[in-house]
């Protein structure tokens, strides 16, 4: 672990660096402002950001913080060029983004914390946390308009759309609470 973070790709709100925001970054750079906690990272989260422009980062570190940069609705000001504590997602292990709907939100960032209980954030809209009813979450797989946890148990659980069975429960019936996948 060298203790650096690098980065790339787009920066047109500073999602990549503080630094030529507005630019496309080609060549992964080294972000100074992550030095202090870079060699505690234990989870990395990119995606797109509120309104579907520019994007964010989010890092995880040992002691369960979580910063993010970038167009997050749920920082300060609708966004950062900075990396900036998020408090509603203390204590998580791994991260989670993708396109994600969740009871009509369009959920951008989920976090696994300590307790195996799994929190998402709105990047679109300053909303509050969504908590998920499980609290033995294993691992979590987010699809553009699904969602699956594994628990424990060994058990797999999946909400949203499912036009396309991808929820794995037998028809094409969307739904909004997690139904156990039947293998």
């Amino acid at each position: 672990v060298t203790g650096v973070l690098y980065c790339a790709g787009d920066n047109s709100v500073g999602e990549v660096a503080s630094f030529a925001i507005g630019d496309n970054i080609a060549v992964p750079l080294a972000i100074d402002e992550a030095a202090p906690f870079a060699r505690d990272i234990v989870s990395i989260a990119t995606g797109v950001g509120q309104r579907l422009t520019g994007g964010f980062t989010c890092v995880a570190t040992r002691d369960g913080a979580v910063r993010c940069r970038g167009q997050l609705a749920f920082l300060p000001g609708g966004g950062a060029t900075r990396f900036t504590e998020v408090a509603e997602l203390r204590g998580a292990r791994r991260l989670y983004t993708n396109a994600y709907r969740f009871r009509g939100r369009a959920t951008y960032v989920c976090a696994r914390r300590d307790d195996l209980t799994v929190r998402c954030l709105d990047a679109q809209r300053s909303a509050a946390p969504i908590d998920l009813p499980v609290d033995d979450a294993y691992d979590l797989a987010l699809g553009y308009n699904h969602l699956c946890v594994l628990r424990s148990d060994g058990s797999v659980w999946c909400s949203g759309d499912n036009n396309l069975g991808q929820l794995g429960s037998g028809d094409t019936v969307g739904s909004a609470a997690l139904r156990r996948v039947v293998f």
